[in-house]
């Protein structure tokens, strides 16, 4: 599995407290809520924010049923809860029953790491509240803007190389 930069930073930030979370940005002014402002049960640490927090589950639960319907065309009974925090947080290696998408786990694991990040951002500085359907929108459009960024760029090498059409639409089908 290969990783871009920006996840590269982003996990590194992850790692060594690098993202603001309410936990520690309370020890630097006593004056915030050390809770989730999202669900305002826990106190918000990092993995409570982009894991335990019902509104992170609500984006993960979303994005592994898009994953089960990539690769079994709906969502099999046996999925309860197939990943778990480090599969989703940290690209811990997934189950068996998921490694026929381990190739493209990285590009919605990311869309929804962002989209958890902007959520918070959203309500901390804009006081703006996201419901479910909200996210579930913004992780579903970053899909298909990514989906068509990669068609476009294979139509494009393949009116370059026509011969190679087929082999081009076989390595777009994979990814």
């Amino acid at each position: 599995m290969t990783w871009s930069m920006k996840e590269v930073g982003f996990m590194w930030a992850l790692w060594n407290k690098g993202i603001a979370v309410n936990a520690w940005r309370a020890k630097v002014d006593n004056l915030i809520n050390q809770t989730c402002p999202l669900c305002g049960n826990e106190e918000e640490f990092t993995l409570h924010k982009f894991w335990e927090c019902c509104h992170a589950q609500q984006a993960w639960e979303y994005t592994q049923g898009i994953m089960c319907e990539l690769a079994y065309g709906d969502k099999p009974s046996w999925v309860v809860a197939l990943l778990h925090w480090k599969q989703c947080v940290f690209v811990a290696k997934n189950p068996r029953q998921m490694q026929c998408v381990e190739n493209i786990w990285s590009l919605p694991r990311g869309i929804t790491l962002k989209t958890l990040w902007i959520e918070w951002n959203d309500l901390v500085f804009n006081n703006q509240r996201w419901n479910v359907v909200k996210i579930h929108e913004v992780i579903w459009d970053a899909l298909l803007d990514y989906g068509r960024a990669a068609w476009n760029i294979c139509m494009k090498l393949i009116i370059k190389t026509p011969r190679a059409e087929k082999k081009l639409l076989k390595k777009f089908d994979k990814s």
